[in-house]
């Protein structure tokens, strides 16, 4: 009995898989295009902020150096020093924030896509979930009155 649920499943699985993956190559190649060309847009944005932050690291790094070897100044080390490290986290939280903001424009951008693949995976799963319920049994709904 194990077996035959089992397989069942697992061919509800496969159906929905190939209902899924038939909705993606049906609508041509125009979704994935589009999909790619977001993603190259959010990564080279993304990039190029990350570079610019990190030549900025190393100028404000040599001129802190130049700095130090120029003062003897305890104090005047510390601010020195404090500065940088002001600026270097400064630098790591944009660096979060740019990658933060490319992946939700992704994830907004990925609904436009397959605009069908959602529809198509919830009824796909609901059909797979018949299809691998026993003949005759019916599938109770939970009633909110009850």
């Amino acid at each position: 009995m194990t077996e035959t649920t089992t397989s069942s499943d697992a061919a509800g699985q496969q159906r929905t898989a190939a209902v899924f993956f038939g909705s993606v190559l049906n609508s041509g190649a125009d979704p994935l295009l589009k999909a790619q060309a977001d993603l190259l847009e959010s990564v080279e944005t993304t990039v190029t902020g990350w570079l610019r932050r990190r030549h900025e690291a190393v100028l404000t790094t040599q001129e802190l150096v130049a700095r130090l070897r120029t003062t003897s100044d305890p104090s005047e080390i510390v601010t020195i020093q404090q500065e940088w490290v002001t600026g270097a986290f400064r630098r790591l939280t944009d660096d979060v924030t740019a990658c933060q903001t490319a992946a939700q424009q992704l994830v907004d951008r990925a609904r436009t896509w397959f605009p069908a693949v959602a529809e198509i995976g919830q009824n796909g799963a609901s059909q797979a979930a018949e299809g691998s319920r026993p003949a005759g049994k019916s599938l109770r709904v939970a009633n909110p009155a009850e």
